[in-house]
């Protein structure tokens, strides 16, 4: 085994955070914390449309609307009472 003194070597490639449990649905089967990655994600890009100008805002407000649509549609048999669902529904009418 070689062990080398130092700092680590540079890592120089994005990591897209929050993808995994969006992407491979397979992965997060019916476990809440798959939904719940997609709103992250609508959020996210709900906050980057506030922020950026242009057609970048109009791309993030976009993909804003079908990551928040995604987040409802599965939990559309949900208690409308959850405060998690009700915030989100408030959030996509105001975006």
């Amino acid at each position: 085994m070689i062990c080398r003194l130092g700092p680590p070597e540079p890592f120089n490639r994005e990591i897209p955070v929050g993808d995994f449990a969006t992407d491979h649905r397979g992965v997060v089967g019916n476990f809440p914390w798959g939904a719940l990655a997609r709103l992250g994600r609508a959020r996210a890009y709900a906050l980057q449309a506030r922020s950026a100008q242009g057609r970048g805002a109009d791309a993030a407000r976009a993909k804003a609307g079908t990551a928040y649509l995604d987040f409802l549609v599965l939990w559309k048999d949900a208690d409308s009472g959850v405060p998690i669902l009700k915030q989100a529904k408030a959030e996509y009418a105001s975006d």
